[in-house]
């Protein structure tokens, strides 16, 4: 690979080593925890039903990009063609402890989170649906992600079983 293929996979995909089970007593959180507790709180809070559809609604609320392309890919290089469980910028993995036994998809902050944006039509409206490596994603209030993570958390903790239930669900 030449090293723009390089840099432009690393900044996209890679976890840069903040995905393991000790960053979660921090700032990495069980990724199907949260995604249910977010699209339950949203539930709780304005009615229908819980879908992957509504988590990702939540997640652009903050800002967050799920586009269907990067327009400034590496010519020759395939594009990332995951399915976008998470957006861009969230990385996910599994990470894994012996003692105590620990396996689960835990999620972190990454690169293109804040350093990938929208691209713009002739008409000056956003277009979502094309992001651009290296430019700055000026909607994403991490802020406001934390605090609503934080609390849809304690607001569906108790009722363990519909929380459990939902990341079945989801």
């Amino acid at each position: 690979l030449t090293p723009a293929q390089r840099g432009a996979i690393a900044f996209t995909v890679s976890d840069f080593g903040a995905l393991n089970t000790d960053t979660l007593e921090t700032h990495a959180t069980p990724w199907r925890l949260a995604a249910a507790a977010l699209g339950l709180h949203d539930v709780d809070q304005h009615g229908g039903a819980l879908t992957p559809e509504r988590v990702r609604a939540v997640m652009k609320r903050f800002g967050f990009l799920y586009p269907q392309r990067i327009g400034n890919w590496p010519e020759g290089l395939p594009a990332p063609t995951r399915a976008l469980e998470a957006p861009m910028g969230i990385s996910l993995g599994v990470v894994a402890r012996d003692a105590p036994t620990v396996r689960l998809t835990a999620s972190n902050l990454a690169c293109a989170a804040c350093h990938a944006g929208t691209t713009y039509n002739v008409d000056g409206s956003a277009n979502t649906s094309i992001a651009w490596l290296g430019a700055p994603n000026t909607s994403l209030d991490l802020e406001a992600y934390v605090q609503e993570v934080y609390a849809a958390f304690k607001a569906e903790r108790a009722d363990e079983r519909r929380l459990m239930g939902a990341v079945q669900t989801l």
